[in-house]
């Protein structure tokens, strides 16, 4: 009976040293990197498109360390990613040793940001010494820059269009302009009609976001039973300094007019949704009405084809009545808004166009679980020389709350 006492003495005694050694960790957690400074914050660019393994930039300068810090500890400063938190951690590597940050991933600006200004990843990186206590964390952002690697595409490749053989001398005939993925100076700058002497010639309006409106404009009378068809070829070209083009091929017959595009009853539609709105709820409902005679009034909406991918994965619309409805889960978007761009065709052959801003702002309105993790350092070894302090790993939270 004693030496059964005294084996779970024994137990109990080995339970406790764990814990404690626990805590002990955890407290070396929380007060080391406080110990060293306000964590810095070093920025990286690089152009879109470059090949995996191309380097960013070192971490192991001044911009990072301390001055004055002893060689034998910048000589055992260990690297590491704290992907915790940093959803674009996946493309990207740093070196353990050299603190060299490199890429994991070709990266395309327009799929990682879309027509944002600006496309800047944050990652964050962990720097240890192996013989001493010093720790301290390091906020990289990587600003992607645009390269011209898109070429302007007008939204169909043959436009038709019909003009009344009377028609007004100066009519305008608007044509979808073409896109450009790009951004700034690489988007469409200019347009070029051929032949450019002839019934008609160009009007170009500069819009937002690379976007133009372009309008065909009669030079001279039309005189169907001379010339019942003209056709034009439109060129679009970019900015870039070597710039791409895109073409379409427009043909013009000759018969009747419609001048009017639809126009939507307000300027800009701003809706509220909460997160937990299901599938099928009613975000909103467009309308738009047409001058032009009976037939050729409002024929349908749809979206934008320059709408991001995220907008039809998550919202849908009746083409026929303009209602917009929740097409996908909102759970993951809460605080976000989302930015819909919507057409109104009219009955016209070709159809006139006019697009309306939809902003959606998904409310947070569930008190999800804060979600718990644990970044273990180093492979999870110490060295049982390991000074006091030393850091092993980092505890993390993150709440989805907005």
């Amino acid at each position: 009976m004693a030496s059964s006492n005294r084996n779970k003495l024994g137990v109990s005694a080995i339970v406790c040293q764990f814990y404690t050694g626990i805590l002990l960790l955890l407290i070396g957690i929380c007060g080391a990197p406080g110990a060293h400074g306000a964590d810095p914050t070093v920025e990286f660019s690089i152009e879109e498109e470059r090949p995996v393994g191309t380097e960013l930039g070192s971490l192991g300068d001044d911009r990072v360390l301390p001055l004055g810090l002893d060689p034998g500890v910048r000589g055992s400063l260990r690297y590491s990613l704290l992907p915790l938190g940093f959803p674009r951690s996946s493309l990207f590597g740093v070196d353990e040793y050299s603190g060299q940050v490199f890429t994991k991933e070709r990266m395309d600006r327009e799929s990682l940001c879309g027509s944002d200004s600006r496309c800047d990843l944050d990652i964050q990186v962990a720097v240890q010494s192996a013989v001493s206590g010093f720790f301290r964390k390091v906020r990289v952002t990587v600003r992607v820059v645009d390269i011209n690697d898109n070429t302007p595409t007008f939204p169909r490749p043959t436009v038709q269009l019909s003009v009344p053989e009377n028609v007004v001398v100066g009519t305008n005939f608007p044509i979808e302009g073409a896109g450009d993925l790009d951004i700034g100076s690489n988007v469409v700058r200019d347009y070029e009609l051929t032949p450019n002497n002839g019934a008609f010639y160009l009007n170009v309006t500069r819009g937002d976001q690379g976007i133009s409106a372009v309008s065909l404009v009669v030079r001279h009378d039309l005189d169907r039973e001379t010339k019942p068809v003209h056709t034009l070829t439109l060129v679009a070209r970019d900015g870039g300094v070597t710039p791409l083009s895109g073409s379409a091929t427009i043909v013009v017959n000759v018969e009747d007019v419609n001048d009017n595009a639809p126009v939507f009853d307000q300027p800009l539609y701003n809706v509220s949704l909460p997160e937990t709105a299901t599938v099928g709820t009613l975000v909103t409902t467009v309308s738009a009405t047409d001058a032009d005679k009976e037939a050729f009034g409002v024929r349908e909406y749809r979206f934008s084809p320059l709408n991001r991918d995220d907008v039809t994965r998550h919202f849908t619309i009746n083409g026929s009545s303009g209602q917009i409805v929740v097409g996908g889960s909102l759970l993951e978007k809460q605080g976000e808004t989302f930015r819909l761009l919507v057409e109104c065709l009219d009955r016209g052959v070709p159809p006139l166009v006019s697009r309306v801003e939809v902003d959606v702002t998904v409310e947070d309105t569930v008190n999800s679980a804060p979600t718990i993790s644990l970044n273990i350092m180093f492979g999870g070894s110490v060295s049982e020389v390991a000074q006091s302090g030393t850091v092993v790993a980092l505890l993390g939270v993150i709440d989805r709350d907005a």
